[in-house]
């Protein structure tokens, strides 16, 4: 074969394009985990991605039949779902002689004793019947074989025949190499190798420790010099290493993937490094996808050889193995008769059948089994949530909602799940307050350097790419300013030196033994005492490092750093815009940002703000209200019809989603005559803040102990501080659901914490180029999230990263389970364990040819609408119609008469029912 045919450069781009996407900590936010194979239907997608991943893409049979024994899924929602789901994924063809296909395939769900091929023994009660069913094999050429895609690997046989783990030969190895080639500042000596590579850094280990390794590293030794002194390079061994196993060119790919995905993490990691460097927390070093699957390759047929020459076996033999599903006669003969029993008249339909034809109905079983069972489970449990979340809404809305037409405050918050609540708490408190959902980075795309971080960072969504760097700087540029400047400068040398000094032998004792002396008392303080721990370590810090007051340097002084005036504008009116304030602005305005904090989390990022790229929203939010507040800005947007009056204020906030506390930023600076409106939204938040920790807390473990709203808050705050509580806060679990349109689709309405709520107008946008901002900013955000969240809950191990307690940070680049493992990806169990699995229902309030416009012209809303990655559901003001998407049209849906429960308010739904319910009326006239 031809070396074209061999080459890795025609592979590398499909092969980089299904690798998980995996970012370093410190820019961790929530991607689709599958998100390279947006370009399938969804189940499709996920079972083509289970055979790389190994792992299951749906949970697991039983869940679902408890579901059904509980009502949570209904022989409506089976049946609702059949035709649509077949009319998409119809690989599969009703077994001859049977007429109704809905009801078989029903019944046929229900049959957990045909799930998998039979191993065990099935009783026989008609015994004509099952003499029908046997004389169908009875030739020795009728025996039932099932082609599936399957590993082209020995890995599995080694296992099974000879106990023999590959990976406990190598992983061990990769891992090391792996680990100390991408330290980004873990250990105290530079890497030597960082400009020469990853093969180089492979080819030096090899050298320096083969001679003290098992002997299959030796031979790998002798392997990777042989080629070096033949002047073989990377591509070329890449090639003959290909060679060696004689595949079809269709099936190179499939087996480097294979191997990848063997430590799918770090495979990831070298991907990202190579084509974004910049992603790393300091440098990264020279990566190259080539030259590591050059080493996978590599050590995987040295181990194949160095296994058959200890069990003296044919590799050519292994390799031509096949490990199709074979099924002896009786095997086959049961199934028949268990099929059987399934149609209206079985001994009809069995002596319809011969024996070509009874293997063709075993083929459609298996592929039922393998390929649409679990499917259909999970498209009737999302069914019944999907139906459930309509009907509340579209019910609710026919009802008096008492909105403001001219608030006396409005306030802008994240469309994050976890703002829903918070936002219906506030206007509970005081109901002339209107609440607006926007994506949290405020339309402000900027690379933020803070007083106390002088790293870059990305403050807006992964999908943006930041245009300006803004800067935090002491406000005070006097001598109080150059000392507090300097206060912060010299304790971060310290820390530095303290880091550094503990990283050697000598002064690293010493370092460890004053330290940890020294750091015994507020250790066991933080461990038991950890809210007082606190407090006394910012005061200790307040006074070694005390926090100035700063500003942002926002004004344009080169062409990569602050912004125009022009530009300002143009960032204040997009937002308005999206709010609707055209119409009337309050005397007084918030921009309430949000993040999270906690005392010991790798997965911090996660908690934050997705919008600000994982981080917490503050910056962006302070920008924001500065550059709205600016006059010269305010005189540039009247020329473009936005008057905002001088009357008008606009305050930046912080809600810390955590400890459940929401603070104004840089007060200082707020004008004497809005005193009484900080005065006043302060005790509105502190209420609103207790009510909301309260309701947080009824998903707790410990919410029996929680009586009244002060000691919810004050559990919250314990453990945002606790230095051993895994479950800080449960994030976004159970989020199934994004709204997308006026605040009256939503307004006093009980959500549970399962939707992302995003303000749009459409009367204000005849046009459509808010919605475009909006379905942009806001769509592919939810669908990341709740894919997320998604896979990591349906296999944690193989899609999420196990358990929180033993992981430890690696190169500070990722986590591994305790010394040595792959780099973890996704969620934390801790983080997950809460969450319902299913697709997010997205539902858009604005006229179809305005938002069918929108997704056909953007790639990813296509592949995302289209694949049936999201259910997507338009409710159209102009016709009146509500809308929902299968992948090919649009089928109109009418809303079931229900009756929601009403409450007073959301603390009387607590108290009657601890959030047991997900819909429901908060003081509405009914």
């Amino acid at each position: 074969m031809s070396s074209h045919q061999y080459s890795f450069e025609r592979m590398q781009k499909s092969i980089r394009s299904k690798l998980p996407i995996q970012n370093p900590l410190q820019t961790f936010v929530h991607n689709n985990i599958l998100m390279m194979f947006e370009d399938k239907k969804f189940h499709t997608a996920l079972r083509d991605a289970s055979f790389y991943y190994q792992a299951r893409p749906y949970r697991e049979e039983d869940f679902f039949i408890d579901h059904f024994k509980a009502g949570r899924i209904t022989d409506k929602d089976i049946e609702d779902i059949y035709d649509s789901y077949f009319k998409v994924y119809g690989d599969i063809k009703l077994p001859h002689g049977l007429e109704n296909e809905k009801r078989f395939w029903k019944k046929l769900l229900f049959a957990d004793h045909l799930r998998i091929h039979p191993r065990k023994i099935l009783t026989v009660t008609n015994q004509d019947l099952w003499q029908k069913a046997y004389e169908l094999f009875t030739a020795p050429e009728s025996r039932f074989k099932f082609s599936y895609k399957r590993s082209l690997r020995l890995k599995s046989y080694w296992r099974e025949e000879y106990d023999e783990s590959m990976e406990q030969y190598s992983y061990p190895l990769v891992i090391r190499l792996l680990s100390s080639f991408l330290d980004q500042g873990m250990s105290f000596w530079p890497n030597p190798f960082a400009k020469k590579g990853l093969w180089a850094f492979f080819i030096y280990s090899l050298n320096e420790t083969a001679a003290m390794e098992d002997e299959w590293v030796k031979e790998l030794n002798n392997k990777v010099q042989a080629y070096l002194v033949k002047g073989f390079s990377v591509s070329e061994i890449l090639e003959q290493e290909l060679l060696a196993r004689e595949f079809d060119p269709d099936q190179q790919e499939n087996y480097l993937l294979e191997i990848l995905f063997d430590l799918k993490g770090w495979s990831g990691m070298i991907n990202k490094l190579e084509l974004e460097p910049h992603q790393a927390p300091l440098k990264a070093p020279k990566c190259s996808l080539e030259e590591y699957t050059a080493i996978l390759l590599l050590i995987e047929n040295t181990l194949n050889q160095h296994l058959a020459k200890k069990y003296s076996l044919d590799l050519a033999t292994l390799f031509s193995q096949s490990d199709d599903i074979v099924l002896s006669k009786m095997e086959s003969s049961l199934l028949i008769y268990e099929m059987s029993k399934l149609t209206e008249n079985p001994e009809i339909w069995i002596n319809q059948l011969t024996t070509t034809t009874a293997q063709d109905a075993l083929e459609q079983l298996m592929i039922f089994n393998r390929h649409h069972r679990l499917p259909l489970w999970q498209e009737a449990y999302e069914q019944h949530f999907y139906c459930e979340s309509l009907n509340s809404i579209l019910v609710h809305q026919k009802n008096d909602r008492s909105i403001p037409q001219k608030p006396k405050y409005q306030l802008s918050f994240c469309i994050d799940d976890r703002e829903e609540s918070i936002r219906r708490h506030v206007e509970e408190v005081a109901p002339e307050i209107a609440t607006f959902g926007v994506v949290g980075f405020f339309n402000v795309d900027m690379k933020f350097s803070g007083i106390n971080q002088r790293r870059l960072v990305a403050q807006c969504p992964p999908v943006v790419t930041p245009r300006k760097i803004i800067r935090e700087v002491c406000h005070s540029h006097g001598e109080t300013g150059v000392k507090s400047q300097n206060s912060h400068d010299n304790w971060g040398r310290y820390l530095l030196s303290v880091y550094y000094n503990s990283r050697t032998l000598i002064r690293g004792f010493l370092v460890s033994l004053v330290l940890g002396l020294a750091s015994f008392i507020p250790l066991t303080m933080k461990v038991l005492m950890p809210r007082t721990a606190s407090k006394l370590r910012r005061m200790a810090l307040n006074i070694i490092t005390p926090v100035p007051k700063t500003k942002l340097l926002l004004d344009k002084v080169s062409e990569t750093e602050g912004y125009s005036k022009e530009e300002m504008a143009g960032i204040v009116k997009s937002l308005f815009d999206i709010c609707s304030f055209k119409n009337y602005y309050s005397d007084f305005i918030v921009m309430v940002s949000h993040g999270a904090s906690s005392a010991n989390n790798p997965f911090k990022q996660a908690y934050g703000c997705g919008a600000c790229g994982g981080n917490q929203g503050f910056p962006n939010a302070r920008a924001f209200s500065t550059m709205a507040n600016d006059p010269e800005v305010r005189k540039i947007l009247r020329t473009q019809g936005m008057d905002i009056p001088d009357t008008s204020y606009i305050q930046a906030a912080f809600h810390d989603t955590t400890s459940d506390s929401i603070i104004f930023l840089n007060e200082e600076l707020t004008p004497e005559r809005y005193a009484a409106d900080l005065t006043y939204l302060k005790k509105v938040f502190k209420e609103a803040c207790e009510r909301n920790a309260w309701e947080r807390c009824q998903r707790f473990n410990s919410s029996s102990a929680i009586k009244d709203q002060k000691s919810a808050q004050m559990h919250v705050r314990e453990r945002a501080e606790d230095l051993a509580q895994p479950r800080p806060e449960y994030g976004h679990n159970r989020v199934a659901l994004a709204v997308v349109g006026k605040r009256d689709l939503t307004k006093n309405i009980f959500l549970n914490h399962r939707s992302f709520l995003c303000t749009y107008d459409w009367e204000t946008d005849p046009h459509g180029e808010v919605l475009t901002q909006v379905m942009l900013g806001c769509v592919p955000v939810c669908v990341n999230i709740n894919m997320d969240y998604y896979f990591s809950h349906v296999d944690n191990e193989k899609f999420g990263c196990g358990s929180k307690l033993p992981l430890n940070v690696t190169s500070l680049l990722g986590v591994m389970t305790g010394a040595q493992s792959d780099l973890r990806i996704g969620l934390a169990r801790q983080m997950v364990e809460l969450h319902e699995p299913m697709r997010i229902l997205v539902l858009i309030e604005a006229p179809r040819a305005r938002i069918m416009n929108i997704v056909d012209n953007n790639p990813r809303l296509k592949k995302m609408s289209y694949n049936l990655w999201m259910k997507f559901v338009i409710k159209d003001p102009e016709t009146k119609e509500v809308l929902i998407f299968n992948g090919e049209e649009f089928l109109p849906y009418q809303a079931e008469e229900l009756i929601l429960p009403n409450f007073a308010s959301s603390s009387e739904l607590i108290r009657k029912t601890a959030t047991k319910i997900d819909f429901a009326h908060i003081g509405v006239s009914v």
